[in-house]
């Protein structure tokens, strides 16, 4: 089936109805600057958005902003690191306004695109409040990227590559892009990525624009996501590229609209590697130890599970891991994904999905062991997503041709899938409410949510079931008018 007769603007407006109810959900359930240093990407956001791309150089994370913003830092002192401790013993902040104060930021050297846009409502509204507009923008963005992701899979008519978007998008992930973190949008730049270059050197003919678009947005994001973005475009790139073949890359090259978006990626890759290496966004600080080459690897290696584990759902400040339940359950639907996806395989996509199996293992370790003895073992398992989503991607498409696929498996896999999100929300919902191990907080809360927490996890119940449904309804199987239209050579696999 040809992509460009299969994109769907329904797809994509109801995919993304859908997860900005999932992202605005966490946002609600997620006490104030609860996310991995929130507060640190704040107060950056709040001081580009003030024009303050980076501090002075003898304090390079430095910013100045309004009273109540600077008392951010003040914010989660009470309960980070303490799962057993309720989001209630925040201070809030009860100060008067006056001049802006000075404040310290460890993103203060990160690359200002992501700052700029979500630090706007900080202008208008000096008020700690404020950090929900600035969460919902970022999750904007994010919802606006994974449902990109999904339409470009969905036009694609495999429904494994539609299924596998779904597992792609973990708990984390969703965690991630309902606060204020670049990590977040560079998840989910990645996975429309992963999805929009599969479905474009993969199908045959002119590239259509939706999933060219699609394809240079997320590039671009990605690129200006973080500081290591680049390294993930980089990677995401040349897998595409071996994935593509020689005869398909010319085809594409030559095209204008590929050019031009090309040369867009190369722009915003190099503009932001000039400031990460002018600025030294990529200096750690942390303490200095002295552990031999042999020590470091050990190290490394031995912190994989953790790591993967944190792939799936290790909350907060990394003081609430997902249950054992909910990894065991993600782990075998991606491992449902890559079996089916691997049952008529082609070599050469064989050997990429192992090498990218190995590469979320290996890489991590590959970056991490030179820096330990100044900055300690600092890899976190959301720093690997970027590449880890594209595994379910990159599995599903493994097959030359694709395999016929009972939905009731697929069904088995989103509903395990749904459930697992459901379940991690509720348990981090748990935790700021009450404390963890002081039950779940739905009805008597220490920690009241801006929403009733019974209703937020009600809310994101039904909202996990009909992304779960939808998923499983995707890619539909007959479409008129210029939507989808099923090849008979596909019809068995889609009706199955």
């Amino acid at each position: 089936m040809s992509a460009a007769a299969g994109w769907s603007w329904r797809t994509f407006w109801v995919s993304l109805v859908l997860l900005s109810t999932l992202l605005a959900l966490w946002g609600l359930a997620t006490p104030r600057f609860a996310v991995p240093d929130e507060p640190a990407h704040f107060l950056k956001a709040a001081g580009v958005a003030r024009g303050q791309l980076v501090g002075p150089a003898d304090r390079p994370t430095v910013v100045e902003v309004p009273p109540a913003l600077e008392s951010t830092r003040q914010q989660t002192g009470c309960f980070a690191f303490q799962p057993a401790v309720s989001a209630d013993c925040a201070p809030g902040y009860t100060g008067d306004d006056g001049p802006d104060l000075v404040a310290y930021t460890q993103a203060g050297r990160y690359p200002p695109g992501y700052y700029a846009l979500v630090g706007l409502p900080t202008l208008v509204w000096t008020d700690l409040d404020v950090l929900y507009a600035v969460r919902g923008l970022s999750a904007a963005l994010c919802a606006a990227l994974l449902a990109a992701a999904l339409t470009a899979a969905a036009a694609t008519g495999r429904r494994l590559l539609t299924t596998s978007v779904g597992v792609s998008v973990t708990p984390m992930a969703l965690f991630l892009c309902s606060g204020v973190n670049p990590s977040g949008p560079e998840i989910a730049a990645a996975l429309a990525l992963w999805t929009a270059g599969v479905a474009l050197v993969l199908d045959g003919g002119p590239p259509p624009r939706p999933l060219l678009a699609t394809a240079g947005v997320a590039g671009v994001v990605l690129a200006l996501s973080r500081p290591i973005s680049p390294f993930w475009l980089a990677l995401i790139g040349l897998t595409l590229l071996v994935l593509a073949g020689r005869r398909r890359i010319v085809e594409l090259v030559r095209r204008r609209g590929v050019q031009v978006w090309l040369g867009a990626l190369v722009l915003a890759a190099a503009a932001q590697s000039a400031w990460v290496l002018g600025v030294g966004s990529l200096e750690l600080y942390g303490g200095t130890q002295e552990l031999s080459l042999a020590q470091r690897l050990e190290g490394s290696v031995d912190r994989t599970d953790e790591r993967l584990h944190q792939v799936v759902g290790w909350f907060g400040w990394l003081d609430t891991p997902a249950p054992t339940g909910v990894v065991l359950a993600w782990a075998t639907a991606l491992a449902v994904v890559v079996c089916l996806g691997l049952r008529r395989p082609a070599p050469l996509r064989v050997v990429l999905v192992v090498l990218l199996a190995v590469g979320c293992v290996l890489v991590p370790v590959a970056l991490e062991v030179p820096s330990v003895n100044q900055v300690g073992f600092y890899w976190q398992g959301r720093y690997t997503l970027p590449l880890a989503v594209g595994l379910p991607v990159l599995a599903a498409v493994a097959s030359r041709r694709p395999v016929a696929v009972p939905r009731s498996v697929l069904a088995v896999v989103l509903g395990a899938v749904g459930v697992a999100q459901v379940v991690c929300f509720v348990v981090v919902l748990g935790r700021y409410t009450v404390g963890s191990g002081n039950g779940l907080g739905l009805r008597d809360a220490a920690w009241p949510p801006p929403l009733p927490a019974l209703v937020l996890a009600v809310a994101f119940s039904v909202a996990a079931a009909a992304w779960s449904i939808w998923l499983l309804l995707l890619p539909p199987a007959d479409r008129r008018g210029g939507q989808v239209v099923v090849e008979a050579k596909h019809a068995a696999d889609l009706a199955a």
